[in-house]
């Protein structure tokens, strides 16, 4: 997270009575660390003249290397088979 920054106008700030709050520290209220893989395998296959097979394995794997609020680790794996026809 980036450092906030509201600033503004001093003629907008001098009307804004009640936005007096101190926001300088916010982005350092979380330590988030994180670390994704995401690999996919992809594979063609000619069976005819006009008939392709297609078939792909994706795999996503998460770990949250510093829960804030919970813990976000997990995997994924993406399974897809398919036939093509072209003319």
């Amino acid at each position: 997270m980036h450092q906030i920054d509201l600033s503004g106008p001093p003629e907008i700030l001098e009307i804004l009575h009640y936005g007096t709050y101190d926001l300088s520290e916010v982005h350092t209220y979380s330590d988030l660390d994180s670390t994704m893989w995401d690999v996919t395998a992809h594979a063609d296959l000619k069976l005819t003249s006009s008939l392709w097979g297609t078939a792909s394995y994706t795999r996503l794997d998460y770990q949250d290397d510093a829960p804030y609020v919970e813990n976000q680790t997990g995997s994924l794996d993406i399974v897809q088979v398919a036939l093509r026809w072209t003319f």
